[in-house]
């Protein structure tokens, strides 16, 4: 397990890792890409998102994603389903029993950058917000 980010509770979580060897706590990184490399999945229990860069990055590196069913993770994964799961937020068993199936079941292949690249680079979200534009200046004509 690695956590990455800095964060009012970073203390207490080095503090109740410490001397797990399996737990790491480097706190904030520059090199973010580095960890999703070497990662197997990436998982986010965020109760609120606008855009989240963090997912939209690990997906991609191709890394497979575990998210919390808020809007924002169900935007993403409505665009690339084959890439992650959703488990309820709060529900501890239920992720529990998720990362137990993810991990005894056969990898995602990681190819999610395509999707990612596809649906949410600064190109393809410019490109779509010009077609909403120009849709309602045709709804208005």
């Amino acid at each position: 397990l690695c956590l990455l980010g800095n964060g009012p509770l970073l203390s207490v979580c080095r503090q109740l890792a410490r001397g797990n060897q399996n737990i790491s706590l480097p706190g904030e990184v520059s090199n973010v890409t580095d960890y999703f490399r070497a990662a197997d999945l990436f998982v986010s229990a965020s109760r609120a998102e606008g855009m989240p860069n963090a997912v939209l990055e690990a997906l991609a590196t191709g890394l497979p994603v575990v998210l919390s069913d808020i809007p924002a993770h169900r935007e993403i994964l409505d665009v690339c389903p084959d890439y992650g799961w959703l488990y309820n937020l709060g529900d501890q068993n239920g992720l529990c029993k998720l990362l137990d199936y993810i991990t005894t079941t056969t990898p995602i292949d990681r190819i999610a950058r395509d999707s990612i690249k596809d649906n949410f680079s600064a190109q393809s979200m410019s490109e779509a917000y010009q077609q909403l534009y120009q849709n309602s200046l045709n709804d208005i004509a």
